[in-house]
Order: C-alpha cells, then structure tokens, then sequence
C-alpha cells in the first residue's frame, strides 16, 4: 500500500494533474491552519498558486530532492 501510495502522490505531482489536495493530504494537512492557507490562496490566486504552496510545504519537509524523485518518476 506505501508503494501504491507514492505512485498516487507522484502522478499527484504531474505537470497535468498538481492535485493540491492529494498533495495536503499525503503531509498530513487536513484539519490544519496550513491547509486553510493553502485553500485561501487557490480561492484568491488560483490552483496553480496553492499548489506552488503545497510544494513549498512538500519541500521543507521531505526536502526539495525527495519531491524531484516523486516527480521524476511520473
């Protein structure tokens, strides 16, 4: 199931997809005032904008290589 679920982020993470939500869910977002922030700024900015903050997110906390090998792989 780990396996299925980093295959379901990475494809998440796609140039096509960038599913914020799948991307707030697998930190652990749900509930927080982070995953409030990040749905204020898709409400005001746009997906692409909330997205680029989950990715910031995303890059703190597993750290900028661990997101490139999510992303290269799908």
């Amino acid at each position: 199931n780990a396996i299925n679920g980093i295959q379901e982020l990475g494809k998440a993470l796609g140039p096509f997809a960038k599913n914020t939500d799948a991307v707030t869910a697998a930190l652990g977002l749900q509930g927080s005032a982070e995953e409030a922030r990040i749905q204020m700024i898709e409400k005001t900015q746009g997906k692409t904008a909330a997205f680029n903050a989950a990715m910031q997110v995303m890059n703190v906390q597993i750290g900028e290589r661990g997101v490139d090998a999510l992303t290269e792989q799908y």
